[in-house]
């Protein structure tokens, strides 16, 4: 569940024109993410989940994304 909801914070958030609007879903988006890579970890694997976007991908792209808000 926290896979899917990272996944659906983070396309909102590219949609979102107002920058605040964009940080806010972002870092639910992160919280979700880092929740299910807390939850879900497979061995001998990255921790999280593939479908969508991977967990760890979609951690990464948040940060990154958060970052050019700070810029």
């Amino acid at each position: 569940m926290h896979h899917l909801l990272a996944n659906g914070f983070f396309e909102k958030a590219m949609l979102a024109v107002k920058s605040n609007v964009r940080a806010d879903k972002l870092r639910r988006a992160l919280e979700h993410a880092k929740g299910a890579a807390d939850l879900y970890k497979d061995e001998g694997s990255q921790p999280g989940f593939e479908q969508c976007k991977a967990t760890t991908v979609l951690i990464r792209e948040v940060n990154e994304a958060l970052a050019s808000l700070k810029r």
